[in-house]
């Protein structure tokens, strides 16, 4: 199962809402594979990405989406938070444990969910809380 969340920051990089295809009838023994989450400051910008997909609410206090709220907030630590161009977003890939990924794969999550005017530039990794996550940036 690939959870979607889209994260809107503020201008000053704090998390102000998450959207989320994780819900209340989620099955906690149901694994996940990957987070796929949409870093933005933009509002269109989510709103583009939140239109793929039907989006759950939840503020990031909320304390019964802990597991969920930890990967968010270090993918938050992870980003390029200097950017605050409305034409400039980051996608942040956490992959469950110690799986592996390619390029393909990544490709292959990205293209359905994000329209054909963005491209990626740069792309990085790094292990963060027993996941693998890649952070790529996005731009017009």
């Amino acid at each position: 199962m690939n959870i979607y969340n889209s994260v809107l920051l503020n201008t000053g990089g704090i998390i102000q809402q998450v959207r989320t295809t994780f819900s209340r009838a989620f099955s906690p023994v149901q694994p996940i594979d990957k987070y796929i989450t949409l870093y933005t400051f933009s509002p269109g910008v989510e709103g583009n990405f939140t239109s793929s997909f039907l989006p759950f609410r939840f503020y990031i206090d909320d304390a019964e989406h802990a597991p969920l709220q930890e990967v968010i907030l270090a993918g938050s630590h992870f980003i390029n938070q200097r950017q605050h161009h409305p034409c400039y977003a980051e996608l942040v890939i956490a992959f469950e444990g110690n799986e592996n990924f390619d390029e393909d794969e990544i490709d292959h999550i990205v293209r359905p969910v994000l329209p054909h005017r963005w491209k990626a530039f740069a792309w990085r990794k790094a292990r963060i809380c027993n996941n693998l996550m890649i952070g790529i940036s996005l731009g017009q």
